[in-house]
């Protein structure tokens, strides 16, 4: 008897199709429930300190709430300053206006119960102390900005305050240290 070549391609297409098929039903086991998602409410304080040796010039510090696994929160504050214009290479820009000031992201992840990971970038910029005056005047000097920036994760439980970055500018001298705080707030389990 012959059997049409045809005829067992399709037979044995169809058999290899439904074999996966047949033995996701035969013994296994349901998928698990999805976990309960936990989500942490924490008061994140940053504090921007600035040093001269060991004398410190100023302390400066933002408070924000972060919500665990969920998006990042942010924090600015700041000025714009007028740079005058400026020729360059044959052209002349401005004047332009330039944000000073301090930008603050941060979001969190639970570890486990008492321990949390912030993703934390900080930046600051200022103007230089000797062009404060001058642009305080609106003069056509131009003026210099101090520009720090920090990114980075750390691991921190409630309670627990960590210096977590120091710099200095090369020019001035003049240190920048960032210090980080949490304190939990409130915690939310859904569904």
């Amino acid at each position: 008897m012959k059997i049409p070549k045809l005829w067992l391609a399709s037979c044995a297409l169809a058999i290899a199709w439904a074999a996966p098929a047949l033995a996701q039903n035969t013994g296994a086991a349901a998928p698990a429930p999805p976990a309960d998602r936990v989500q942490t409410s924490l008061k994140v304080q940053v504090v921007i300190s600035k040093y001269k040796g060991d004398t410190r010039l100023s302390s400066v510090p933002f408070s924000l709430t972060v919500t665990t696994n969920d998006r990042k929160s942010l924090v600015q504050s700041g000025t714009q300053v007028l740079i005058p214009m400026v020729t360059t290479e044959g052209k002349t820009v401005g004047p332009v206006y330039k944000d000073v000031g301090t930008h603050i992201e941060c979001s969190a992840n639970g570890l486990d119960a008492n321990h949390y990971k912030l993703n934390l970038l900080v930046e600051d910029s200022t103007l230089a102390a000797e062009d404060q005056a001058a642009t305080s005047l609106l003069s056509s000097a131009p003026s210099r900005i101090r520009s720090f920036r920090s990114e980075q994760v750390v691991v921190l439980t409630p309670g627990e305050t960590t210096q977590y970055t120091t710099a200095e500018d090369r020019q001035s001298g003049e240190q920048v240290r960032v210090s980080v705080s949490i304190a939990s707030l409130s915690t939310t389990v859904t569904k």
